[in-house]
């Protein structure tokens, strides 16, 4: 769950502050890209982690943008 959002994140992905707090951050990955997404996330907690990850994000105004973490 988001508990705190940047402004290049609300600039990027058109979303408020307020609409993402508390939202899970799946429910803006298209379902068929959360599997993956979701494996990759649990990944990058295992340690030692060095690398990144790209996921893809449904903006508010529906846009799918590749991002890398």
């Amino acid at each position: 769950r988001f508990t705190g959002v940047s402004a290049t994140v609300n600039r990027l992905w058109k979303f408020t502050q307020e609409e993402l707090l508390g939202r899970p951050l799946m429910a803006l990955v298209p379902k068929t890209e959360q599997a993956n997404s979701l494996a990759d996330f649990v990944r990058i907690t295992e340690q030692p982690y060095h690398g990144e990850l790209e996921s893809i994000i449904r903006c508010k105004d529906g846009e799918l943008k590749n991002f890398s973490w």
